[in-house]
């Protein structure tokens, strides 16, 4: 697992190539419930509301795509200093968006219509957002990450949950 202090701990990777759908999974332990963003990843630039994320925000998860459109989880859905399992989904081509939490769909948008990752990419950054000198950073640990240019299906999510919970 990666630890990551809540100050300045980080990981980057490389940049991506567009996808109309999206899809991550990770194992996430989250340390501080925060007023402050705490960003579990981030692929976007210095063009506001472009980007492609995950979030948490007073216990909440947010699930945000480069349309500019994102959707919340309800609040207190992440315990602290307990291992989960997130994946976020982005899918085109059926015009959903969804985040799963530990094997459970806890947040839909049936009506999505928009592209998940186009256009305005930096390097893949977890654990952390930077922009114009307002850095969000997460304190916690990330685990078993992967990152899908397509949309994972149901069976798929509680395939990677429970194959990987046997593991945690």
């Amino acid at each position: 697992a990666y630890g990551l202090d809540g100050v300045n701990d980080h990981i980057r990777g490389p940049v991506f190539p567009d996808s109309d759908s999206f899809s991550a999974s990770v194992w996430l332990e989250v340390n501080v419930e925060s007023a402050d963003r705490q960003f579990i990843f981030f692929d976007g630039n210095s063009s506001s509301g472009r980007d492609c994320f995950a979030e948490i925000l007073n216990g909440e998860l947010l699930f945000g795509t480069k349309d500019n459109d994102f959707l919340k989880a309800p609040q207190t859905s992440v315990a602290l200093d307990r291992w989960h399992h997130l994946t976020c989904i982005a899918d085109a081509q059926n015009n959903t968006k969804s985040i799963w939490l530990n094997g459970t769909k806890v947040a839909e948008n049936i009506n999505w219509t928009g592209t998940a990752n186009v256009g305005f990419h930096d390097a893949f950054t977890l654990g952390a957002l930077h922009s114009g000198g307002t850095d969000h950073y997460l304190s916690g640990s990330l685990d078993d990450i992967r990152i899908y240019n397509r949309a994972l299906s149901d069976a798929e999510v509680c395939l990677l949950y429970t194959s990987d919970a046997a593991d945690e």
